[in-house]
């Protein structure tokens, strides 16, 4: 029997002895408890970041905390970071945290701030109604994403000028140095923000929900038409790269064979903004059962030209095998940590791109979820029944 045809034999016998993920047997991963109830990100390749709080009193609502990290070297023990000069009563309103190049962005109830740990916060944006999510703040490239409707027939679908992107995407404030990106993207769940470009979802409705006259809410039938290709086919539903100027660039689809996309809504870009990252399955897979998912990861470049998925790894390997992958993270050198979570037990595996080697991490019966790895591809973090989890693998740390 194979090693990897040997893991999956005791995921499907252990379920039942497993109350909770640790070190697994078939497994070379160290498994680090750390009695944390927090989720959060990687901050560099040593810390992560995590939103802590606590409920009331009366169990009802979560009291933010405040930011606080876990050194690797530490991992029972969180560190505050200091957000002054911020008064506690905004620091209460946190509720969305996101890292990026030793930067963390978060969001209170209309600003989006940045902070690097040991420096002050410094507020990117805010609007004048409504939220900013870390999404839509691109901290490299400096820009801020915002969308609006078309104003006229004769409208490109995109603010002409730095004053029209500030008043189109209701911006009250603007840090020097960043631009406001507003245009009718259309889009459906979180954009991708890359250097020069974003990837987002895009959906047409043939109604649109308006308030009447009566302040009721009522239907109206879409006065925009569908978005029109440049080989003048018009599109009501996919998945476009545009550029910052609104321009559609690549159109990436989801069924390619031999391959087919799984889980659009958990696709990831790379760090740099070069490939997307997807669950897939390949004609044949899962044998004469048509699963809506797949025991693979592919990839897709993101450069305005036509390309076509290419498989990355594979975690099962026999069409037969019954995987279904969701969850993923991936680094800028192409490492992939994903969960399997189709049937139970659930499982965790890592890819490392430099070795092109599949690994077992750990499993769980259940509520094993959000995996992530470190920027260097060293350490994978997960949430099981709420507390955060860290592993390593054996080897020579990078």
């Amino acid at each position: 029997m194979s090693r990897r045809a040997f893991v999956i034999f005791l995921l499907l016998l252990s379920v039942s002895l497993l109350p909770q993920a640790e070190a697994t047997a078939g497994s070379d991963f160290t498994i680090i408890k750390t009695g944390i109830q927090a989720s959060g990100c990687w901050y560099d390749d040593n810390r992560f970041v995590a939103l802590q709080g606590h409920q009331d009193s009366n169990n009802r609502s979560f009291v933010v905390e405040g930011l606080f990290y876990l050194d690797t070297n530490k991992p029972h023990e969180l560190q505050r970071i200091n957000l002054s000069p911020l008064e506690p009563a905004l620091v209460q309103t946190i509720y969305r945290i996101r890292c990026a190049n030793k930067t963390i962005v978060f969001s209170t109830k209309n600003q989006v701030y940045s902070v690097r740990i040991g420096e002050a916060p410094e507020l990117i944006a805010e609007r004048l109604d409504g939220a900013i999510l870390p999404e839509y703040v691109n901290i490299d490239a400096k820009y801020v994403l915002g969308t609006r409707g078309k104003l006229g027939e004769g409208d490109p679908g995109v603010s002409l000028s730095p004053e029209l992107a500030l008043r189109d995407c209701h911006l009250k404030y603007l840090k020097a140095g960043f631009q406001a990106r507003c245009g009718n993207f259309h889009l459906r769940g979180l954009p991708h923000l890359l250097p020069q470009s974003v990837f987002a979802e895009y959906y047409w409705s043939e109604t649109l929900l308006v308030k009447g006259e009566d302040g009721q809410d009522k239907r109206i039938p879409n006065p925009e038409p569908p978005l029109k290709l440049a080989d003048g086919t018009e599109l009501k539903h996919g998945y476009l790269l545009r550029d910052l100027e609104n321009r559609v660039v690549q159109q990436i689809k989801l069924k390619q064979p031999p391959y087919e996309i799984h889980h659009s809504h958990l696709m990831k870009t790379d760090p740099q903004g070069e490939h997307l990252y997807a669950t897939c399955s390949k004609i044949g897979d899962h044998g004469d059962k048509h699963y809506d998912e797949g025991g693979r990861v592919c990839r897709y470049k993101l450069d305005g030209k036509n390309h076509e998925w290419e498989e990355v790894f594979a975690v099962q390997q026999s069409p037969k095998e019954p995987f279904g992958l969701q969850d993923l993270d991936v680094t800028g050198q192409g490492d992939v940590v994903v969960i399997h979570r189709g049937r139970r037990p659930q499982s965790i595996w890592k890819y490392t791109a430099s070795a092109r080697k599949v690994e077992f991490v750990t499993m769980a019966p259940f509520d094993l979820g959000m995996p992530q790895i470190s920027p260097n591809g060293w350490w994978v973090s997960f949430i099981l029944r709420g507390e955060l989890h860290l592993s390593h693998g054996k080897g020579e740390r990078p």
